[in-house]
């Protein structure tokens, strides 16, 4: 199953598989929050779509991103109402290449199951292109 010499996959794999989280693969959402998601005037068609591939379980895992503080408190707030796991991640300043002012980037993580939120804070910066596709759906 893990063809690199690498072990890395290998024990990755066994720590979540002896954690005691959540691995649930989908999420059921209930009409309520289903019209909440399809009548939230913050989030993007796109995301909206992302938010129930996540909840079918078509997709481990997304962002969700706003431009500014309000808006991100504007999220949070939808999130506390529905039942996805997430949690605030953020890029260490960074150069905008069209304003070319420092900025940081800040968004949600939104996961099906603790399981897959614990790898993401876990690894954030050393995914291989595999478990990025697999966790994004690709």
């Amino acid at each position: 199953m893990f063809r690199t010499h690498n072990l890395r996959g290998k024990k990755r794999f066994l720590d979540l598989r002896k954690s005691k989280v959540s691995k649930n693969a989908k999420i059921k959402l209930n009409k309520k929050q289903l019209t909440l998601i399809e009548n939230n005037n913050s989030l993007s068609l796109g995301e909206k779509i992302e938010l129930l591939l996540v909840a079918l379980g078509n997709k481990l895992t997304t962002e969700l991103h706003m431009n500014n503080k309000k808006n991100l408190n504007k999220l949070k707030k939808l999130l506390k109402q529905l039942p996805f796991i997430y949690f605030k991640d953020y890029l260490p300043n960074k150069k905008n290449k069209q304003t070319g002012k420092f900025e940081q980037f800040t968004w949600y993580q939104v996961s099906v199951n603790e399981a897959v939120s614990k790898f993401m804070k876990k690894y954030p910066d050393d995914m291989t292109e595999f478990e990025e596709g697999v966790l994004y759906g690709f």
